[in-house]
């Protein structure tokens, strides 16, 4: 009796669509950034101006009630806007968390490698 052939296993070949690809510059994600910042800038003080009257009232330590009045503000207005507007309050978001941050800096590492026992007068001191 004949060998039977053995029969042929086809492979099934998948094809993906090919996708359009887009390539950015960096050129215009600096420039975006510098627009939004500049942005920022024109308007924090104007913002932090209004605001004044009830910043003042948050209880804070030292002078962290504008940083967080105006991080509140710019918050809020990431979360509910889009486009331009988003973009400058996000860029406004970590400036005012910088401003925090330094503050907060100042307070832990402005005490590390100081004396704690200084001499503030040396009256009654003769020698």
């Amino acid at each position: 009796m004949a060998k039977r052939k053995a029969a042929r296993k086809t492979r099934t070949v998948y094809k993906t669509a090919k996708r359009k690809s887009y390539k950015r510059s960096s050129s215009s994600q600096v420039k975006a950034l510098q627009l939004d910042a500049m942005g920022y800038g024109a308007v924090r003080g104007k913002i932090a101006s209004l605001i004044e009257p009830y910043t003042e009232k948050i209880p804070v330590i030292g002078g962290l009630s504008d940083e967080l009045g105006m991080g509140a503000i710019c918050y809020f207005a990431a979360k509910h806007n889009k486009g331009m507007i988003r973009n400058i309050a996000l860029k406004g978001l970590v400036v005012e968390n910088a401003r925090v941050g330094d503050y907060a800096g100042g307070l832990i590492m402005g005490n590390l490698g100081q004396k704690t026992n200084t001499v503030t007068s040396n009256s009654g001191f003769y020698g």
